[in-house]
């Protein structure tokens, strides 16, 4: 999402269905620019029409999904077309041309440069088509709430455990879904659970908590610090759409976790003492890693950090000039990271100089990478996308158009890829619809996708939490509370 064109966006009514003739300047009509960058090109358009004695201009841009959102009021002056909204200033050329460096609001840390021509309408965005019908679920099963966090899978008591929005914890029979226990935290829950041998852990906005697996019953929790601000729906002007929180992750006989205080905390898994802080200066939603003697985490100020576990000492920094608001992980020797810089990076794990990076063209990057072998599955935001890399270089080996967001984490079976779809409900840029999708791991077909039924005026809906395999069984979760079990195909 581009928070700052959602806004523009918002201010504007659908624009009218026919262009107006030309103005006595004329602008008036479609224009496309191509932009360059990385060795890729795409395509945009502006739509300039009156509605209402007023000249406005529209945004096409069919790589997201937008065919005409208005975006801002237009003056026109001898040597320049002013979109006063977003500040961006076009100068008039001597061929006819309109050029200029495309806004902030729109693409993000980069100036690109745009050179408008009259052209036709922008083409409709293209949608992969399901090879066949979505299967019926084995067994579904309502647990009461939203869930955003993700499920954990606890193998040796053969159990999912879920954990929903309103709080509540279950542990459910991965071979047909009955409850083989539940309990209340009374606080959100926007982090997928860890099971660790015996024990689980589950993180809530404000407080870690282990407690045993087998049975719920909680054996110590922990304090994780107030936050730095509170979590906004994505429809708040000042939503900062931070979906998701930092799960825990145990290495040796410590526990780690991000907070929304801007740390992440080292604690005794015995006792949930705590052993170290290691901060940054905004929230961490971001599950951090730990690979030997360094902890590697992410923040919403931009940067990704690696710190010395014992001391607490940042050894390096690296600013990705955009917020980091999903998981880090380790892939090919490298630490990745997605950014609302629209860039995914491979990072030195010793320097944090960049190895690879990959611009996803006018989309933050909020989704975690699953790796099989050499290849990378990952998911994206305004893209619509589901993606696969490469590990080793980040070349693209193929991409697959989705009706949604997928910010989750892919699941990836024998020959399929699982992604969960978040769509909405209320004014966007453009449509998104929510559901499940599976993709053919080699080609990248969609084999099938499960749509989600459409609820009135949702800012979300569709499927949010990242699903998990296990004994030839996919399990997904989705915003109305229902977790599910498919066949791995």
């Amino acid at each position: 999402m581009v928070r700052n064109l959602f806004a523009a966006a918002a201010i504007f009514a659908a624009p009218a269905a026919m262009s107006q003739p030309p103005s006595p300047l004329g602008v008036s009509g479609w224009w496309r620019a191509t932009l360059t960058h990385g060795g890729e090109s795409r395509d945009i358009w502006l739509h300039f029409h009156d509605r209402n004695g007023k000249l406005i201009a529209g945004f096409g841009n069919p790589t997201i999904g937008i065919e005409d959102t208005p975006i801002s009021a237009v003056a026109i002056k001898p040597d320049s077309v002013e979109l006063s909204n977003l500040g961006w200033s076009l100068h008039r050329e001597n061929d006819g041309s309109l050029t200029g460096i495309v806004p902030d609001s729109l693409i993000p840390v980069y100036k690109m440069h745009a050179r408008f021509r009259p052209s036709r309408k922008p083409p409709l965005a293209a949608l992969s088509r399901p090879l066949r019908r979505a299967p019926a679920p084995v067994w579904r099963q309502d647990v009461g709430a939203p869930i955003h966090g993700g499920l954990a899978l606890d193998p040796a008591r053969k159990r999912i455990i879920v954990a929903t929005d309103s709080g509540r914890v279950s542990a459910l029979n991965a071979s047909d879904g009955k409850a083989a226990w539940s309990i209340e935290t009374a606080t959100t829950i926007r982090a997928a659970p860890l099971i660790d041998g015996p024990s689980l852990f589950v993180s809530t906005d404000t407080t870690l908590l282990k407690l045993e697996a087998a049975t719920g019953r909680r054996i110590w929790s922990a304090d994780l610090g107030e936050g730095k601000g509170q979590r906004l729906p994505i429809t708040d002007p000042n939503s900062r759409y931070d979906e998701y929180a930092s799960s825990a992750v145990v290495s040796g006989d410590s526990v780690y976790v991000g907070s929304r205080d801007g740390c992440v905390r080292r604690l005794s898994v015995a006792s949930g003492t705590l052993l170290k802080r290691f901060c940054a200066s905004d929230m961490v939603t971001a599950t951090p890693v730990v690979d030997g003697k360094r902890v590697y985490f992410a923040s919403f100020d931009n940067h990704v950090y690696s710190a010395d576990i014992d001391s607490g000492r940042i050894i390096w920094r690296h600013d990705t000039q955009g917020a980091i608001p999903r998981d880090l992980a380790i892939v090919a020797g490298r630490i990745v990271a997605g950014s609302r810089s629209f860039d995914l990076t491979a990072l030195d794990k010793s320097t944090g100089r960049p190895a690879w990076k990959h611009y996803y063209w006018y989309s933050w990057v909020d989704s975690v990478p699953t790796t099989v072998g050499r290849t990378m599955y990952i998911g994206s935001s305004d893209s619509l996308r589901v993606f696969a890399f490469d590990n080793s270089n980040g070349h693209k080996l193929w991409e697959t158009a989705v009706p949604g967001w997928t910010w989750a984490k892919p699941a990836v079976g024998r020959r399929t890829v699982y992604a969960a779809v978040t769509g909405t409900a209320t004014p966007y840029m453009g449509p998104r619809a929510g559901g499940f999708a599976a993709i053919d791991r080699s080609s990248g077909k969609l084999r099938w996708l499960l749509a989600s039924d459409k609820p009135d005026n949702a800012p979300e809906y569709g499927f949010a939490s990242a699903p998990v395999i296990a004994n030839g069984m996919v399990y997904a979760t989705d915003l109305t509370g229902h977790v599910m079990a498919f066949r791995d195909e």
